[in-house]
C-alpha cells in the first residue's frame, strides 16, 4: 500500500533549549491572540503540542482536518474584511444614499 497515513513534522529545530524558548514565545502570543482566535486555534495548539513532545507526527486526516478549518476561517476572514470595504465605500462614496442601500 502506498497511502500516506502520516507525516514527521520536523519543527523549527531540534535544540531542546531554542524549543523551550519558542514554546514560550508561542504559547504566550497564542494566549495573548484575541481578535483571531480561531485562526490561532486551527494551528497554534498542535504546535504548541509537538514543540512540547518528543513525538512530532500528525495524521493524515488531523492534517485535513487543520487544514480544512485554516481555509474556512481564513475566507472568513477575507468575506469579513470585503463586507467591511463595501461599507466604507458606499459610507464614503454615496454618503446620501448610504441607508438604501446599506438595508
Amino acid at each position: 500500500m502506498s497511502n500516506v497515513i502520516e507525516f514527521m513534522l520536523l519543527g523549527l529545530t531540534q535544540n531542546p533549549d531554542l524549543q523551550k524558548l519558542l514554546l514560550t514565545v508561542f504559547l504566550v502570543t497564542y494566549v495573548s491572540t484575541l481578535v483571531d482566535s480561531f485562526y490561532s486555534s486551527s494551528i497554534a495548539p498542535k504546535m504548541i503540542f509537538d514543540l512540547f513532545s518528543e513525538r512530532n507526527t500528525i495524521s493524515f486526516s488531523g492534517y485535513m482536518t487543520q487544514l480544512f478549518a485554516e481555509h474556512i476561517v481564513a475566507a472568513a476572514e477575507i468575506i469579513l474584511l470585503m463586507a467591511m470595504a463595501y461599507d466604507r465605500y458606499v459610507a464614503t462614496c454615496k454618503p446620501l444614499h448610504y441607508m438604501t442601500i446599506m438595508k
